[in-house]
C-alpha cells in the first residue's frame, strides 16, 4: 500500500510540474550578430525561469511587419514582440495597455529608462507620446556624425565638434572628395546618409533652418514654404552642387563608412557595434551640428516591447516576467558584451 501511495504521489507531482511550464512566443527583427546575441539573453532567461519555455521567433527587418501582420489575421501572433507600427496594431487591438502591470509591479522602476523612449510606447487613440502606455523600452538610439579619425588627420581636418555648423560641414567634407585611380569617378566621399530624404530627418533640418515639417495642429506642410525650400534646397545641394556624398546612382556596397570611403557618416547609434566589428581604423562620434536658427538637436528614438491583447490568462505572468528581463540591466549588459 505504502509503494502505491509513493507512486501516486510521484505520479501527481511530475504531472503538476509538466503542467506548469508555459510556452511564451518572442517576436523580434534582428539582425544576425543581433540574434546570436538575444539567443544568449533568452538562455540567461531560462535559468532563471525554467517553468518557462520560450518559442524565439526571429526575422529580419525586411520581413518582420508583414509577417506579424500574417500572425496577427491568423490568430497566430507571439505572446510577446517587438512593436513597431503601435497606433496600427493597439487599434487593431492587438496590444495591451500595460499601466496596470507597472503601476502593480515594484520591481519595475520606469524611471530607469530615458522619458522620451517611455512617452514613445504611448499612444492615446489619436497620437503617440501621450496615452496608455503599451511597451517597455527594448532599446533607444540618437542620430550623431560618425568620423573616420586617420582620414580627419591624413588631410589636415580638425575633427568635429559641438561647434560645427551645417554650412561648415559641407566646407570640411568637401576637401575628402578624391578619385583614388583616377577613372573620373569618385571612390571617397566626405559625408554620406542612408536615406537622406525620410521625413524624420527632414522634420529635424527644418527645425535647424527654424521650422517644423507640419504646422502644431499637424494640417499643412511646411515644406512649401520659403524656409521649407531653402532647407530642402540646401540638402539637395549635397549630392547635386557640392558633390561631398554620391547621388543614389552613384552608390556601390564599398561606398560606406565601415570600409574607409566615407569621411562622415549621419546616422544613429545602432551602427556603434557594426562599426566596432568591420571598421578597421579608428573612427569616433560628434554631435549634430547647427543650422542657420542656431538648432542643432538630434533624432532620438528606440525600440518597445509588448504584449499581445488576446494572450491567454495563464501565460499573463510568464510574458510580463520575459519583458522585464528582456529590458532589465542584466539583459542589457549581454548585449553589449557582445555587440561591442
Amino acid at each position: 500500500m505504502l509503494l502505491v501511495l509513493v507512486g501516486s504521489v510521484s505520479l501527481f507531482l511530475s504531472y503538476s510540474l509538466f503542467a506548469q511550464e508555459v510556452t511564451i512566443r518572442y517576436a523580434n527583427w534582428l539582425t544576425v550578430d543581433e540574434q546570436k546575441t538575444e539567443e544568449a539573453v533568452l538562455e540567461e532567461f531560462a535559468k532563471l525561469n525554467p517553468d518557462i519555455k520560450i518559442e524565439f521567433q526571429p526575422m529580419p527587418w525586411a520581413d518582420y511587419e508583414r509577417a506579424m501582420v500574417t500572425k496577427f489575421a491568423a490568430r497566430t501572433g507571439p505572446e510577446v514582440f517587438n512593436i513597431t507600427k503601435l497606433p496600427q496594431w493597439a487599434d487593431s487591438g492587438q496590444l495591451m495597455a500595460l499601466d496596470d502591470l507597472v503601476a502593480e509591479d515594484s520591481s519595475l522602476d520606469m524611471d530607469d529608462f530615458f522619458p522620451l523612449i517611455v512617452d514613445e510606447a504611448r499612444y492615446d487613440g489619436v497620437r503617440t507620446g501621450q496615452g496608455s502606455l503599451y511597451g517597455i523600452p527594448l532599446d533607444s538610439m540618437c542620430y550623431v556624425l560618425f568620423y573616420n579619425k586617420e582620414m580627419f588627420d591624413k588631410y589636415g581636418v580638425s575633427y568635429p565638434d559641438g561647434t560645427w555648423t551645417w554650412n561648415r560641414l559641407v566646407e570640411e567634407a568637401l576637401k575628402f572628395n578624391e578619385d583614388r585611380d583616377g577613372d573620373g569617378v569618385l571612390d571617397q566621399y566626405g559625408f554620406f546618409m542612408v536615406n537622406i530624404w525620410n521625413h524624420v530627418f527632414i522634420d529635424l533640418m527644418l527645425r535647424a533652418f527654424g521650422t517644423t515639417l507640419w504646422s502644431e495642429d499637424t494640417k499643412s506642410c511646411n515644406a512649401g514654404t520659403e524656409i521649407g525650400l531653402q532647407t530642402i534646397n540646401f540638402i539637395s545641394d549635397w549630392a547635386n552642387k557640392y558633390h561631398i556624398m554620391p547621388k543614389y546612382a552613384e552608390r556601390t556596397v564599398e561606398l560606406v563608412f565601415e570600409y574607409g570611403n566615407i569621411a562622415i557618416d549621419f546616422f544613429h547609434t545602432y551602427k556603434i557595434s557594426i562599426f566596432t566589428v568591420k571598421a578597421n581604423f579608428e573612427w569616433d562620434i560628434a554631435p549634430l551640428p547647427y543650422g542657420p536658427a542656431d538648432f542643432n538637436g538630434s533624432l532620438v528614438g528606440g525600440h518597445a516591447i509588448g504584449i499581445n491583447a488576446k494572450i491567454e490568462s495563464d501565460k499573463m505572468d510568464a510574458a510580463w516576467r520575459l519583458i522585464k528581463f528582456l529590458t532589465s540591466k542584466e539583459a542589457q549588459l549581454i548585449r553589449l558584451s557582445q555587440l561591442n
